[in-house]
């Protein structure tokens, strides 16, 4: 999406200053966390750096275009660059991932993947790639990137729409469809050291129909959404076994675990201030919808994208509002981060 201007530039000063920089909205969408700094991936080309002890925003470094996950790995992050936003343009989609040293917060390197990269995940010293094609004549395809910045094609398990890694394994599925867009789902699951493909990696004999694939504690979960009524999240074992269903609000993209709960994140419906939290007790069976809002009397607002735990805190990146929600693991809020970019 676009630059958005919070305010213009005024003329310049009587004493021939040059006018103040724009400011702009930066749509906030993934986040990750290392060495006490949350880093956030910013949808028009940046990547900020917020000090968890202050909640401010202390660097911030431009990588691709249109960034989407984004992972740690070795003392580098690793940030995949869509480039979603001008797939009708001349330019078309991004195929690169941005290498950022995190001693000098400074992008070292872009490494060339395939078309539309997504979703990237640290797995021991290796960097996994999904990426998602051009939904045309560009399929889809995972890639691992090596140490020494090569990239290769997972040969054993060559695409996953979306995945995570748990206990040396990825855990994920592909979505594929046919000429009427009827979708058909495979669950795959890929051992990073054995290279043993389990397919579905899922051992019940009902299967969901999957939105998002999260790593939440020690359980796999898989997130269903019909992005019209409100979803459910199913938590599994690591051996594909069923262990806890939570009900959740509209289009349910994240679930984390922390102090003995887990939060499901709820992006809600991207015309409306309706993003959610959803809190499961598991030892007690209990779920409250909406906890964020019972607990500070306001929604998270417009289309909440990722959620990570990090030390005592959660971190929430609402896209739609360009803020980082700090919270407690009560939910209550701690600081709204604005985020915005000056050029």
């Amino acid at each position: 999406m676009g630059l958005v201007a919070v305010f213009a530039a005024c003329d310049n000063e009587p004493d021939g200053q040059p006018n103040p920089p724009y400011v702009y909205k930066s749509q906030p969408r993934y986040l990750a966390a290392c060495d006490g700094k949350v880093f956030v991936s910013y949808y028009d080309g940046y990547v900020a750096r917020i000090d968890t002890a202050t909640l401010e925003v202390d660097a911030m470094v431009k990588v691709g275009r249109n960034p989407e996950q984004l992972a740690v790995c070795d003392g580098y992050l690793y940030v995949a660059n869509s480039g979603g936003m001008d797939y009708n343009t001349a330019l078309g989609y991004d195929n690169t991932v941005s290498v950022v040293n995190l001693s000098t917060f400074t992008e070292v390197e872009k490494i060339e993947v395939a078309c539309n990269p997504a979703v990237v995940v640290a797995c021991g010293d290796d960097v996994y790639v999904a990426s998602y094609g051009n939904y045309a004549d560009v399929p889809g395809t995972l890639q691992c990137i090596s140490p020494d910045g090569t990239v290769a094609v997972v040969e054993r398990c060559s695409n996953m729409t979306e995945f995570c890694y748990c206990s040396g394994v990825l855990y994920g599925y592909y979505s594929s469809y046919d000429a009427s867009w009827n979708m058909t789902v495979t669950y795959l699951s890929y051992g990073v050291e054995s290279g043993e493909v389990d397919s579905p990696w899922i051992k019940e004999s009902s299967l969901p129909v999957p939105y998002k694939v999260c790593a939440a504690g020690e359980y796999v979960c898989v997130t269903s959404s019909d992005y019209i009524n409100d979803g459910d999240a199913y938590l599994y074992n690591t051996e594909g076994l069923l262990v806890g269903t939570i009900s959740t609000g509209l289009n349910p993209v994240k679930v984390v675990a922390g102090a003995g709960k887990y939060y499901v994140l709820n992006s809600g419906d991207w015309k409306s201030a309706n993003s959610s939290l959803t809190m499961y007790d598991f030892s007690a069976g209990d779920v409250v919808q909406n906890y964020f809002e019972s607990q500070n009397g306001r929604c998270l607002g417009n289309t909440a994208n990722d959620i990570i735990v990090y030390g005592s805190k959660m971190y929430i990146a609402v896209s739609g509002e360009s803020t980082v929600e700090v919270v407690s693991l009560d939910a209550e809020s701690v600081k709204q981060i604005e985020c915005t970019v000056a050029q």
